[in-house]
């Protein structure tokens, strides 16, 4: 009975195992994601500051540059 009792607490033990894996799997995918997301809107924000500023807007990229 002994066995079958550390049998079924291994088998517990490796379930567990395996599904923090998945987890801290699929939280490393999520943040990459968000990562991704945030840098493609960081680019398309800089390709509108940039077309503002081939428009004409020097005024509006003047301004800007002294909020920052």
């Amino acid at each position: 009975m002994l066995h079958s009792s550390e049998d079924a607490i291994a088998q517990y033990a490796n379930a567990f195992q395996q599904l923090k894996e998945r987890f801290e799997a699929r939280s490393r995918l999520s943040a990459l994601k968000v990562l991704r997301d945030m840098s493609q809107g960081v680019v398309q924000l800089s390709d509108i500051l940039n077309d503002m500023r081939d428009m004409g807007g020097h005024h509006i990229h003047e301004r800007m540059a002294d909020i920052y």
